[in-house]
């Protein structure tokens, strides 16, 4: 059987033995040579890039082409050309200027651009947007995308949480070159491990109709792209931040591309710095915002064995300490309450692809390792003997192992009509001790899976999408609290289907229909795997023995708008969603033990339904300034009340979800006096949210609605060019100018960590230096 599907995948990319032809030329605007442009094949991922003359050229098999020239800041162009066998042809290009900002792609699972990729619509944010944040890491940089909130949950360590369209984290899948390698683990504080240098692009997709990497993913996927060796460039960078204009933040950056003459092979090289200080906003001892020291270093490269055959190799290194509470200066068991992680991650993915015109292949191996020795308690405030020895034992470590492998293949059966399928083998494997109240989990999960999908022009206007992704889940938990131990040992098959429909109603409306089943097992995800502090205590997620898997069902409907004038480009797209989730996972919190810790129950609670709409504006004019406004309304809740607090002295149901605001929105504003000096304007608004917080006894719990944020940002950037290609880009401004932050921080040893919302930071400083060779 085995044999069978890898022919079955393998013999399409026999047919490609015909005799060579080859197309070369210049690619220029104005007698100009245009450096590093995109040449490719329509309706095929088949390209290369223009040297430093502007000079290329392409082999390709004897048949008719369609080919497309790209190049930043001009026009696309395209030719059409026939070869025949053996036969060389020049095919020179010229290229005109234009300021088309407006960042959105339409790709399909392998990037091949085609008509029948319209139905899957990617947000995009590229290298300029996120230079126009300032932001230094994923966290930073993702919460300004469409129907994104990134938010911390932790005084004390700065856990982060990415929801997309007001469902969770754990809803959501984290991608690295499309490859599902970030585990429930490494999630916990993976959104600020990674830095923006090793990062080409974010893409964003907003719903599970358009992804077939996993069942889970019912909210959308976040995929980085990572920087890939296109021209030769060097650069180093530094960053200086200072948080309510005392805390230093700290980032230097570097990278390095080589590439060789034929674009044949390349490298490149990419590593990052971090160091923060903590913050404490209340002065009471306590850090809001912990300190961190990070060190990531990496390289990715390629080497092409000819025109439709590479191979591509990643590779990063993370290493991280971060430590909150009081006095982060003596060990931490001296402290009255200490979170202290220090963690060792690897990122290894090794892949090849074969691209025809019509077919293409892959097939890829990838894996994470994490190790993470971790500190969370503290004496709490007490000075006993009982508490020394209970602080000194509140030691852990964690081992975490992702790897996924398969093969993908592509085809275009004809004009109308393309299939895509795949196989692929994901495994996590993680184990976590803490010794101090017997917490262990031990978890393992397999998942072989196969996927399909179909898409059809049904007209020239309307195409449609219809995919399957077939799991086969092997669970093997052995989770452990205090005096409760139990196992789950449980197997599951299920397919989940996703459909899309695309129809382009005139030259400038588009409407699109996305519908997308999800299933979760009941597993740790990235919450669970966090523990933090209150009322002098450490509060843990124990899996409730009898858990359910969980299965939803999401709907998506869209309308969009784009029109190009002469000098300005204008976008408008409207979308609304309805999610429905069954047999909930919910947390209960209990309260305190008798043992004193706290410990908060994950059940199956009542279904639970997301549903809103999501707007968005873009608008720019030829190189003078662009604009992009967008936002989300929701409403999420409970079918039914649902228990979120129970202890001997309350009870506590609520039909809300937790930590969801009705409405959130965005902004980006860019105003371009020159080629060399720019003026940015960007922010957040979150409107209000339900926040639980316990007492200092921890056995009484209160809702608070918080206030709602406007989060502003400035940010003032200027180029200057010297000879040999050398540049140096300085910038300065303000993060939340108007210090928009949370005020009612909980204080002191018996605070509730927990209860923390609201902007990630206060008013922030900051200056940025960079120079090298670089575009």
């Amino acid at each position: 059987m085995k044999k069978t599907i890898i022919l079955f995948l393998l013999l399409p990319s026999l047919l490609f033995s015909q005799e060579k032809a080859k197309i070369f030329g210049k690619v220029s605007s104005n007698e100009k040579e245009l450096p590093y442009a995109n040449i490719s094949v329509k309706n095929s991922s088949i390209g290369t890039v223009s040297d430093e003359s502007g000079a290329y050229e392409l082999e390709l098999v004897p048949s008719h082409y369609r080919i497309v020239v790209t190049y930043i800041g001009y026009e696309k162009v395209e030719k059409s050309i026939f070869l025949s066998n053996k036969e060389e042809v020049e095919l020179n290009f010229q290229l005109k200027e234009t300021a088309n900002k407006i960042n959105e792609v339409v790709i399909n699972e392998m990037k091949l651009p085609s008509r029948s990729a319209s139905y899957r619509q990617i947000e995009l944010m590229d290298q300029q947007q996120i230079k126009q944040t300032n932001a230094m890491n994923l966290a930073e940089a993702v919460q300004f995308m469409p129907s994104v909130r990134v938010e911390n949950n932790c005084q004390n360590c700065g856990f982060t949480q990415l929801k997309i369209n007001g469902l969770p984290g754990s809803y959501s899948q984290i991608l690295i070159n499309n490859r599902p390698i970030f585990s429930a683990m490494t999630s916990v504080y993976g959104l600020e491990q990674i830095p923006t240098a090793m990062i080409k692009n974010i893409e964003l997709s907003r719903n599970g109709g358009t992804s077939i990497h996993a069942a889970n993913a019912i909210a959308g996927t976040v995929n980085l792209i990572t920087k890939k060796p296109v021209y030769n460039s060097w650069s180093i960078e530094q960053n200086t931040a200072a948080i309510d204009a005392n805390t230093i933040d700290l980032t230097q950056n570097f990278h390095a591309s080589l590439v060789d003459e034929e674009q044949k092979m390349g490298v490149n090289l990419f590593g990052s710095q971090r160091e923060k200080s903590d913050y404490d906003a209340n002065n009471d001892g306590f850090s809001e915002l912990p300190k961190i020291n990070n060190t990531s270093f990496g390289a990715n490269a390629f080497y092409r064995l000819n025109q439709q055959n590479t191979i591509n190799m990643d590779f990063s290194s993370i290493k991280e300490y971060r430590r909150g509470g009081d006095r982060l200066d003596i060990p931490s068991h001296f402290a009255d309450i200490s979170e202290q992680i220090e963690s060792q991650s690897t990122i290894l993915s090794l892949d090849y692809e074969r691209k025809g015109v019509l077919h293409e292949f892959s097939t890829y191996f990838a894996f994470r390792n994490s190790d993470r020795d971790s500190y969370y308690g503290g004496l709490g405030g007490g000075r006993t003997s009982a508490d020394s020895s209970l602080a000194t034992k509140s030691y852990g470590k964690t081992s975490d192992y992702s790897m996924i492998a398969g093969v993908k293949s592509n085809y275009q059966l004809n004009e109308n009509i393309k299939l895509i399928n795949g196989i692929d083998i994901q495994h996590n494997k993680v184990d976590d001790q803490f010794p101090a109240f017997q917490r262990s989990t031990q978890q393992k999960v397999y998942n072989p899976a196969l996927y399909g999908r179909f898409i059809y022009d049904l007209f020239p206007s309307t195409q449609i999408s219809a995919a399957y992704r077939l799991d086969h889940i092997q669970l093997k938990g052995e989770y452990a609290l205090l005096n409760q131990a139990f196992s789950n040992r449980k197997n599951w098959t299920t397919i989940n289907p996703r459909l899309a429909i695309s129809h382009q109603i005139n030259d400038f409306w588009r409407a699109r229909l996305f519908y997308a089943s999800g299933f979760r097992p009941p597993q740790s995800f990235n919450e669970d795997m966090h523990i933090s502090t209150a009322a002098g205590e450490t509060v843990f997620t124990l899996l409730s023995e009898n858990l359910k898997a969980e299965k939803s069902n999401a709907y998506n409907a869209e309308l969009q708008f784009e029109k190009a004038f002469d000098k300005f480009d204008f976008q408008l797209k409207l979308d609304g969603f309805y999610t429905e989730i069954h047999n909930t996972f919910t947390e209960v919190s209990a309260g305190k033990t008798t043992s004193g810790a706290i410990v908060n129950r994950l059940v199956n609670g009542t279904s639970t339904l997301v549903y809103g709409s999501n707007f968005q504006l873009k608008m720019n004019k030829d190189y003078e300034w662009n604009v992009e406004v967008g936002g989300t309304v929701q409403d999420a809740h409970y079918k039914e009340s649902q228990l979120v607090f129970e202890s001997e002295f309350q009870l506590i149901k609520e039909q809300r979800l937790l930590r969801t605001p009705n409405l959130h929105a965005y902004l980006f504003m860019n105003k371009y006096f020159s080629r060399s000096l720019s003026l940015s304007f960007n922010g957040k608004y979150t409107g209000s949210i339900l926040v639980p917080r316990l007492n200092s006894t921890a056995d009484n719990m209160e809702l608070i609605n918080s206030d709602d944020f406007m989060d502003i940002n400035i940010r003032l950037a200027k180029d200057f060019l010297f000879k040999n290609k050398l540049q140096l880009q300085l910038s300065a401004g303000v993060q939340n100018v108007f210090n928009s932050y949370q005020s009612d921080f909980s204080s002191g040893p018996l605070r509730d960590s927990d209860y923390i919302y609201g902007p990630m930071r206060p008013r922030t400083y900051f200056l940025s230096l960079k120079f090298g060779s670089f575009q």
